[in-house]
């Protein structure tokens, strides 16, 4: 059962990136905060949010899921870009 990913450039439009310190390492990180994907895109969130840690009950992000969405993304705004540039064209007469 093979779909495209869809509404990708909407889905990753809706992700808020962050930086923060590690509690364990004090580590400075960037990312995401799971919460956040579960609220602002849902439906990428079914995939790439992880249970909570038995141990700190924390939820976890799957990064590695994240980049076909990322990559479905940006080939839709490489068209957006394409259709825009060509539109250009046509409006300078060229």
């Amino acid at each position: 059962d093979v779909q495209p990913i869809k509404n990708a450039l909407d889905t990753v439009s809706a992700l808020k990136g962050v930086t923060y310190k590690d509690k364990k390492t004090g580590d400075k990180r960037i990312g995401f905060i799971a919460q956040d994907v579960q609220t602002d895109a849902p439906a990428l969130a079914e995939r790439v949010v992880l249970e909570a840690d038995p141990e700190t009950k924390m939820l976890g992000i799957s990064y590695s899921h994240m980049t076909s969405v990322l990559a479905e993304a940006i080939k839709e705004q490489q068209e957006q870009i394409e259709s825009l540039v060509e539109r250009i064209k046509e409006l300078e007469g060229k």
